[in-house]
């Protein structure tokens, strides 16, 4: 594992050996990946191929991983995406609850509460409860994964 890199760094092209694991000095894990799906904003949730590759979050998927970008990352572009510790945002949807199990939604990259016909991801989940809008709470990442 590495042991120095840049949450905000984005690359344009590798500059880590592509699915390399890093931790930083306050103990996250992060996961080097080159974005291959539609944009993401920073804070929202990826799904992590085994090519080294993420994508946004949606509701039919074979992802066995979850990542979060401290960054907005473009479509061929490459960044660090945390999959262990706290995090400061998470992007969820309205009225989304701490404590408790976390869904895919009909919004790529955006968690939530509901389960209804979504795939549910297990070792992520809000510290704060979100309120009465979609946005950001605090989370922690367990190295999060589909549960197929």
């Amino acid at each position: 594992m590495q042991t120095i890199f840049n949450w905000e760094k984005v690359d344009d092209s590798p500059l880590y050996t592509p699915g390399d694991l890093a931790f930083d000095a306050a103990g996250l894990v992060g996961i080097y990946l080159e974005n291959t799906g539609a944009a993401l904003d920073a804070h929202e949730a990826a799904e992590v191929h085994e090519d080294a590759s993420c994508r946004p979050t949606r509701v039919a998927t074979t992802a066995a991983r979850v990542g979060v970008p401290h960054v907005d990352l473009g479509v061929g572009k490459w960044a660090w995406l945390q999959l262990y510790g706290p995090l400061a945002e998470l992007m969820v949807g309205a009225n989304c609850a701490a404590n408790v199990a976390l869904f895919t939604s009909a919004t790529a990259g955006t968690l939530d509460d509901a389960s209804s016909s979504q795939k549910k991801i297990k070792g992520i989940w809000l510290t704060t409860a979100r309120g009465s809008s979609a946005g950001t709470a605090p989370a922690f990442l367990n190295f999060p994964y589909y549960d197929l």
